[in-house]
């Protein structure tokens, strides 16, 4: 793979996908699907995965040299998605460019760990 291809949104975000696939096979005991889709002429892409009755819809972004990262979480049958994180990605990487499996790993568990909380604040405002 080449330097520019190691410095995409689709690379960051499939390294995400792998590791988010992992960790929620871990977490869960099952699969759980993580759909991935890009679009390239706007540096932008876009995994979702379902845990618990709550989706979760992750934007990577890349604008100049920087990339940001935004999670939007809803209750499954909710229209309104709620942003529960979101700033700039500081990716560590080795010396071909490519993402470290540790970065990749924390990245996905602060994902898993934000929806947690949503779920949860869902949860007690409903008691």
């Amino acid at each position: 793979m080449s330097q520019k291809a190691y410095d995409s949104p689709q690379y960051v975000a499939q390294k995400l996908r792998s590791s988010l696939v992992k960790l929620l096979g871990e977490k869960t005991g099952g699969v759980i699907s993580v759909t991935h889709s890009s679009n390239p002429k706007d540096n932008l892409d876009i995994l979702s995965y379902e845990v618990s009755r709550c989706n979760a819809h992750i934007e990577i972004r890349k604008k100049g040299t920087v990339f940001y990262f935004r999670q939007e979480n809803a209750v499954l049958g909710s229209d309104n998605l709620e942003v529960t994180s979101e700033g700039k990605l500081d990716i560590k990487r080795s010396k071909a460019g490519r993402i470290s499996e540790d970065y990749a790993e924390q990245l996905a568990q602060k994902s898993f760990q934000t929806l947690k909380d949503f779920y949860e604040q869902q949860q007690s405002s409903k008691q």
